[in-house]
């Protein structure tokens, strides 16, 4: 795979822009995170579609937002099998949970989904304050452990997946998390059918029969990546 194409340490306004739309920056606004970048040791690299922003067995001391783009986080066993954990959006975050269990390697890989600019910040920076900017890393510290939280709880539901025995019961509760996370019945979900058969650990085959039966039978329409929960009745 191809490797990344561009670093620089200078931001622009979309990219403090996309920065303060972070969860980790929540609650401090566009002037003071530009104040914070050089103190947290702020560069931004960017990838282009299908390279490694980060490999298994890599060691970790960085966190990366994506400022722009978007990335899978996956997993490979030694059989060569991929599992998608996650998939990463514009101003989301990733590595946190291995830098801060001090992990001497990754256990996992990003790949960018399209062309990518990740911020790279540097994570004893952010967990320890400094003289120029320590009226703001309290902020960031409190922000960092909700992330952790969250994160913890998404994994919760990956696994969940995982333990489910039909792959019928594995489709509907990731829809059914879907509506309860969008609110409506019509989603577009994030995955095509070959990453949402690895994130849910099922043959691509097995997930394409069992998505047609289930359209035949009036559970759900779907077309592509646009569904319509025909089995969830709204009020």
């Amino acid at each position: 795979m191809k490797e990344n194409v561009n670093l620089k340490k200078k931001f622009s306004v979309n990219e403090i822009n996309a920065l303060a739309s972070a969860s980790l920056f929540q609650g401090i606004n566009s002037d003071e995170i530009s104040s914070l970048l050089s103190c947290l040791e702020a560069t931004i690299k960017t990838f282009v579609k299908g390279s490694f922003i980060q490999r298994a067995g890599d060691e970790i001391s960085q966190i990366g937002i994506v400022v722009n783009g978007s990335a899978e986080v996956m997993q490979e066993d030694a059989l060569g099998r991929k599992t998608i954990l996650t998939t990463i959006g514009r101003s989301g975050i990733f590595g946190e949970a291995i830098v801060t269990a001090h992990l001497e390697k990754s256990p996992v890989s990003v790949i960018a989904t399209q062309e990518t600019a990740i911020c790279f910040l540097n994570y004893q920076s952010i967990v320890t304050t400094c003289g120029s900017a320590c009226l703001f890393h309290n902020r960031l510290i409190q922000n960092m452990l909700e992330i952790m939280a969250k994160k913890t709880l998404l994994l919760s539901k990956k696994l969940n997946y995982a333990l489910m025995k039909s792959i019928r019961d594995k489709i509907t509760a990731y829809l059914l998390d879907e509506y309860d996370r969008k609110g409506k019945t019509t989603i577009t979900i994030l995955y095509n059918r070959e990453e949402l058969a690895d994130y849910l650990s099922i043959d691509r085959s097995a997930l394409s029969r069992e998505l047609s039966k289930m359209r035949e039978e009036g559970l759900i329409e779907y077309r592509k990546n646009d569904f319509n929960l025909l089995f969830i009745k709204e009020k």
